[in-house]
């Protein structure tokens, strides 16, 4: 059985989290590929209305990692 992080943070914080990072990557956009910067554009109103998963703040970190550091 894999290394479970499910649960790690609470919703608040995921969410909290998530804004921090695309905060980070609003003047990287244009050197994303489709994919991504569909899924960056997208999570605002995912995180209004249903919250940051921890696998979506996962990828939102990866791309902060790639793009923003």
């Amino acid at each position: 059985m894999g290394f479970q992080r499910d649960n790690v943070l609470s919703i608040d914080e995921r969410n909290e989290s998530a804004r921090k990072c695309l905060k980070l990557l609003e003047d990287c956009t244009e050197r994303m590929n489709a994919k991504e910067l569909s899924f960056v554009e997208d999570m605002p109103e995912k995180i209004e209305r249903w919250g940051c998963s921890e696998p979506q703040l996962q990828w939102l970190r990866d791309l902060v990692d790639k793009y923003a550091l």
